[in-house]
């Protein structure tokens, strides 16, 4: 019975040794096991990634200088919109009192000319009268009871005569005073419509500063938003490249066979997200030198 046992104690612990020698080579075989061309596509990857780094960050610069080429054009344009919104704001100053003037000076010939019509009518009037007056004095003359001169005394022929006279020097004087009512009028208008003018095209200057502004603060904003696409890509990089260089180099320091398989797993995870930078970087630095291109701008 002893015998027996001791002999089924022995089988034991030889089964635990031969599974333990097996587990330490296993592991070993293990260790040894990260294929050559995997670190070289691993470090392949880091280059890559590198160099596609490098090259995100001078569009990254190209982005910001453009940015601040447009901001200073943009503040150029907001000082010329300035100006534009008080030289408006002069003339529609000037054109109201210019509206003043004409309403004033359009009353005023309006006075004028119903004066001048009136001493019209009534030289009209006087004139008619004096016709009369004349066929009456004939009509007088051809009487046989009458005297030549009788005639003319009875009648207010001088007199109206007289009173044209008046009515031709008012009329005079009202003709000037309207023909220089209504110059001034056609002057102020004239003055009142170049102001006018002048505002209409003050007006689209201002309306097109004004959209060129808005198109410059869409432009910028096109801009950081490729700027912060670039930073975060180029951080992303970065930390990814200092990791992946760390796992590198650990690959060849770790001791332990733990460390070795957290390795490895590392290299793989890290391969994988180094191979997802590589498939996205050009895309989003593509995009950004397209931005660029379309500004006008030259990213080479």
């Amino acid at each position: 019975m002893y015998s027996s046992n001791r002999v089924k104690s022995n089988q034991l612990i030889t089964f635990v040794v031969c599974l333990c020698l097996w587990l330490a080579i296993s592991t070993s075989a293990f260790a040894q096991s990260i294929d050559p061309a995997v670190l070289t596509d691993y470090q392949t990857k880091i280059t890559t990634v590198t160099q596609l780094e490098d090259k995100a960050k001078h569009v990254l610069q190209c982005v910001e200088t453009q940015q601040a080429v447009i901001s200073q054009r943009t503040n150029s344009l907001e000082i010329t919109l300035g100006k534009l919104i008080q030289k408006q704001q002069k003339q529609q100053e000037s054109m109201t009192v210019k509206e003043a003037q004409i309403s004033e000076q359009k009353k005023l010939m309006a006075t004028e000319a119903k004066k001048l019509k009136e001493l019209k009518n009534e030289k009209n009037r006087l004139e008619a009268k004096k016709r009369q007056e004349k066929r009456d004095i004939e009509h007088c003359k051809k009487q046989w009871w009458t005297i030549n001169k009788t005639c003319e005394w009875a009648s207010e022929f001088g007199k109206l005569i007289g009173l044209i006279d008046n009515v031709d020097a008012d009329l005079a004087t009202a003709n000037k005073k309207f023909t220089g009512a209504e110059s001034r009028y056609n002057k102020t208008r004239d003055e009142f419509n170049a102001i006018k003018s002048a505002f209409t095209n003050t007006s689209r200057e201002a309306r097109k500063t004004n959209k060129a502004i808005d198109e410059s603060e869409q432009a910028i904003s096109n801009l950081k938003g490729q700027s912060s696409v670039l930073m975060e890509h180029i951080h992303s990089s970065n930390e990814l490249i200092e990791n992946c260089n760390e796992t590198l180099a650990n690959a060849s320091a770790v001791n332990n066979d733990e460390a070795k398989r957290r390795t490895v797993r590392q290299i793989h995870r890290n391969s994988e997200q180094l191979q997802a930078i590589i498939d996205a970087s050009p895309n989003k630095i593509n995009q950004a030198i397209s931005l660029l291109a379309h500004q006008g701008a030259n990213c080479s």
